[in-house]
């Protein structure tokens, strides 16, 4: 569910698209990089989307347990509802 927004502020505006991470480390402090802009935002706001995509996807796949601890929205379910995120990675984030 990724929005075309940013791919078309690009476009229009002639914005420049910066990827940022931030990786939580031990002691509840972070990490934060700045990636190297993304290429090739034009009037095809579809291929600039698919472009922040593979960013996006690449900074998950470097460091998935990152993506996860910052992701879990739906960790508290209602009562009786099966959970939605494996133990591993809801012990990953009260652990960090």
């Amino acid at each position: 569910a990724t929005t075309t927004g940013p791919a078309w502020c690009a476009a229009r505006f002639g914005a420049t698209i910066i990827p940022v991470s931030v990786k939580r480390i031990e002691g509840g402090r972070y990490i934060t990089t700045l990636h190297p802009p993304v290429e090739g935002m034009d009037a095809d706001i579809q291929a600039g989307t698919a472009r922040i995509n593979a960013v996006i996807e690449r900074l998950v796949r470097d460091n998935p347990l990152q993506y996860w601890w910052s992701q879990p929205r739906f960790a508290r379910r209602p009562e009786g509802m099966p959970p939605v995120y494996s133990p591993n990675v809801l012990a990953f984030v009260q652990k960090v």
